[in-house]
């Protein structure tokens, strides 16, 4: 894993690049990027504390997973609170899973 790679910026400039793919930036996206950044932040915090000591252990890869899913899911909540999940709300929950569960190659 690439650890240069793993922050904040890099995950929301994949995202913000997935949203303004039309040039526009919808309230229902921006809201939606909203609510992954912060959940965003939370699972870098915890990542980098797994990898402090050089090691992931099984709980903490166990707990990373678990993050992962918590934000899949809550991102998925947020783009249904209209009751449908958009074209571009789909690309970003798209580029959301790519950029979290292909770290190394998501380029």
């Amino acid at each position: 894993m690439n650890t240069d790679k793993l922050n904040s910026d890099f995950f929301m400039n994949k995202l913000f690049e997935s949203a303004l793919k039309d040039k526009k930036i919808t309230k229902e996206e921006d809201l939606l990027l909203r609510s992954i950044k912060l959940n965003l932040d939370n699972y870098l915090n915890y990542l980098d504390e797994a990898l402090s000591d050089g090691i992931i252990s099984v709980s903490e890869h166990t707990k990373l997973l678990d993050l992962q899913n918590m934000i899949f899911q809550e991102a998925e909540t947020t783009a249904r609170i209209d009751q449908i999940i958009s074209e571009d709300e789909e690309l970003l929950l798209n580029t959301l899973k790519g950029v979290l569960l292909n770290q190394d190659n998501y380029e």
